[in-house]
């Protein structure tokens, strides 16, 4: 029987206060505090969409992290002539060269950490 478990929400107002500081242990990153993903989550809401992540051993919080979605478009960064060739292409084709890119974290970057554990060392695939 696998003794890891994960419980995932979509929102902040979701995350249990409690069990979210110890998974995310006893100093973590400001990134993870939920105030900075509340904030993060309005001012993003309209483009983007997130997952919070709380991981458990046998019941006992080990670890947290944030995932979200940010829309990125191909062709911004393009010389002009593609550009130009993109613009006519989507007037029939919308989402030509516009994507969602999944990654770990949120679409705000603040240089820091977006994933932490508690201090409870991983040793041989079990929290110690």
């Amino acid at each position: 029987m696998n003794p890891y478990t994960s419980r995932v929400v979509r929102s902040a107002a979701e995350i249990d206060p409690a069990v979210w500081k110890e998974a995310c242990g006893p100093e973590p990153s400001a990134t993870l505090d939920i105030r900075f993903l509340r904030v993060v989550e309005r001012a993003f809401g309209d483009v983007s969409r997130f997952w919070y992540v709380t991981f458990f051993d046998e019941g006992r919080p080990i670890a947290c992290a944030c995932y979200s979605t940010y829309p990125v478009d191909a062709a911004l960064m393009a010389p002009e002539p593609v550009r130009r060739g993109v613009a006519f292409i989507r007037r029939f084709w919308k989402r030509f060269l516009r994507f969602e890119l999944m990654m770990g974290g949120l679409p705000a970057s603040t240089c820091g950490r977006r994933r932490t554990s508690s201090r409870r060392r991983m040793t041989a695939g079990r929290a110690t």
